[in-house]
């Protein structure tokens, strides 16, 4: 009997180690968030993104950059500054994968990773972003788009994704 409980710990202790079906899963394993993909505005966008999940909130989003593939924030879940000239009706912040001067017309360009490109973390189960490569747009009091932060300035920064 012994010898069984012996072996029975042996066991269970290699299939822990081990990559085997049996191995509890770790809780640095599963994401805090919800589906990042659940934040598409268009169903058509969940056809057209290559996503896969690795371990924890390890995630790979890749589509097509175009003035349509962008991550929309808002500056009350930022912690970036409004602009002063920042519409009272929008307070939305549109972070772009192209210049937002391109326009809807143009081409779709190449792939780009969302998560890498934006610095996407999760944290307190949200979806962050906290690289701005081209900025941020938002639209003004005249209804005119606009771009601030270029550069990277606000890299670093927390906008909640929404």
């Amino acid at each position: 009997m012994k010898c069984f409980i012996f072996l029975s710990v042996i066991l269970v202790i290699l299939f822990q180690k081990g990559q085997s079906c049996l191995k509890r899963r770790s809780t640095d394993d599963v994401c805090e968030c919800s589906d990042f993909l659940n934040l598409a505005l268009f169903p058509l966008t969940r056809n057209d993104t290559l996503f896969t999940e690795g371990a924890g909130c390890d995630r790979n989003a890749t589509c097509g950059s175009h003035y349509f593939t962008y991550l929309r924030s808002g500056f009350n879940i930022s912690e970036i500054t409004p602009p002063s000239d920042l519409s009272n009706s929008n307070r939305n912040a549109f972070l772009q994968t192209v210049p937002s001067q391109e326009g809807w017309e143009a081409p779709t360009g190449p792939p780009v990773n969302l998560f890498s490109f934006f610095g996407i973390i999760c944290e307190n189960s949200k979806w962050y972003a906290t690289k701005y490569p081209l900025g941020i747009s938002y639209n003004t009091i005249d209804s005119q788009s606009k771009e601030f932060g270029l550069g990277g300035e606000f890299d670093g920064k927390k906008s909640e994704i929404d």
